[in-house]
């Protein structure tokens, strides 16, 4: 698929749509009770799940490289690492 600049639709692989879903997720920020608030999420969250087709059961861990000169480098996805993304270093 060739987009034409200034097009500003949704790229195909995210292009989901589905009306029911749209419309309990609108119900449910017009809502002010609570329990009719969190009745409409979970039927927005419900048909959502129903929608999709796989769900994953595995992720890959971000490779993380140094040069050697570099000393207690903890990548975020080894215990004791940082969340988002982030390396920390310990000692000089």
């Amino acid at each position: 698929m060739v987009r034409v600049p200034g097009d500003r639709s949704p790229e195909p692989e995210f292009a989901y749509k589905n009306d029911e879903m749209n419309q309990a997720m609108v119900d449910a920020l017009k809502a002010t009770d609570p329990a009719a608030q969190e009745a409409a999420w979970g039927k927005a969250l419900d048909l959502v799940a129903a929608d999709m087709p796989a769900l994953p059961i595995a992720s890959a861990k971000t490779p993380a490289a140094a040069a050697a000169y570099v000393k207690g480098l903890i990548p975020r996805h080894a215990p004791g690492g940082l969340p988002g993304g982030l390396a920390r270093q310990v000692g000089p």
